[in-house]
């Protein structure tokens, strides 16, 4: 099989005018293990990866994490450094790290081999061998950076800044003190689609009406803007200019705004995919993320959590009130991108199309796909 590219030129392609339209990726992109590989390879491989989170080191040193087969951990060092290694014993590949944890050192379960946090070999128990160099047998390790307060790796040592990775996302979220929050509701979904069509679905507001009955009447069809359709930077972005008062635990009048923000700010929401693996809701108060494990060509984990401001009191009932909220509308989007998936097996189904005034970013999100995969 071979893959089929629809390539695009968005700086002359009119996306504004509604009697024209452009199709959308072929179903082989959402079926096919071919195609699957194909992205581990060229997309997964070679972009920053959201993986987690700074909050998530305050109680730990140790985080126990996988992304996709992979099995990695990432630590943090008395002088702060973030680093991860895949979860593997240098000496018979036994894995090393089960759960988060707050340890001074990494000992291997099988033979005792013994690791710092900055993944140098300390110790080979009954093993003495003129030899072995321990210098050369530390972690295998993979380059980390933290982009704000969300921790990603890459496996490409050549990559990037991620700063420049993400481009002018900073300028839309720079006065909100994500590195001030923490996770106070987390919770994973075992999805029966490819990971795209989860971001597809979050990309566009097409859907709200018929989907999302409640989340519609916060965020109005005619409240959408875009800020944002990959120019600079591999995100995609949009916002809801204002949020409407009707009463929705996520509005910003039931708990403290954030510091330092604008006036504009505390009334508005951004909306922003973090290309290739995360997308997020942000609101003036607290920040929805979730984080995209592809496992298949159908099947996806997602790692949704609730952030707010550390000042905040984790039992205020308000704060369940917005998961129960998030946590409704993430279900009902993941039970519709599943049925999307049962339609992408129709022989006859080969491109749908993009409806212009709301499928823009959709767009856009798959010209990221096709540029990448050819590469």
């Amino acid at each position: 099989m071979s893959i089929i590219m629809f390539s695009k030129n968005f700086k002359t392609l009119n996306l504004f005018n509604k009697r024209f339209f452009t199709s959308t990726l072929n179903p082989e992109y959402y079926k096919s293990k071919k195609v699957f590989n194909l992205e581990k390879q060229k997309i997964f491989n070679r972009n920053w990866i959201p993986i987690g989170y700074t909050s998530e080191l305050n109680n730990n040193t140790i985080l126990a994490k996988k992304f996709g087969n992979v099995e990695i951990f990432i630590t943090k060092s008395k002088d702060g450094e973030i680093k991860t290694f895949y979860n593997t014993c240098r000496h018979r590949a036994s894995r090393l790290i089960r759960n988060d944890c707050n340890k001074k050192t990494i000992i291997c379960p099988y033979h005792l081999w013994k690791y710092s946090l900055d993944g140098k070999l300390l110790a080979t128990p009954r093993f003495n061998c003129q030899n072995f160099n321990k210098e050369e047998n530390g972690l295998y390790e993979i380059k980390t950076s933290a982009f704000r307060n969300i921790i990603c790796i890459n496996f490409d040592n050549n990559c990037g800044d991620i700063y420049e990775h993400f481009g002018n996302v900073t300028d839309d979220i720079k006065n909100y003190p994500l590195e001030d929050c923490k996770i106070v509701r987390y919770k994973q979904y075992e999805i029966n689609a490819n990971w795209k069509t989860l971001q597809d679905n979050f990309l566009e507001y097409y859907h709200l009406p018929s989907i999302h009955p409640i989340l519609v009447k916060s965020s109005g069809m005619n409240q959408h803007s875009y800020t944002s359709r990959g120019k600079n930077g591999k995100y995609i972005g949009y916002k809801t200019d204002p949020i409407t008062n009707c009463d929705a635990p996520i509005e910003p009048k039931y708990m403290d705004i954030f510091p330092n923000l604008t006036d504009y700010e505390k009334q508005i929401a951004h909306f922003h995919t973090l290309f290739p693996n995360m997308f997020y809701f942000l609101l003036p108060n607290h920040f929805f993320c979730v984080i995209i494990e592809p496992i298949s060509e159908t099947k996806t984990i997602e790692h949704a959590s609730l952030h707010v401001h550390n000042n905040q009191n984790e039992n205020n009932e308000q704060i369940e009130l917005i998961w129960k909220y998030w946590d409704r509308v993430n279900q009902e989007d993941i039970d519709i991108c599943e049925e999307v998936q049962k339609g992408m097996y129709c022989q006859h189904y080969k491109t749908g199309v993009y409806v212009p005034q709301y499928e823009k970013n959709v767009e856009v999100f798959h010209d990221m796909i096709n540029t990448s995969l050819e590469s």
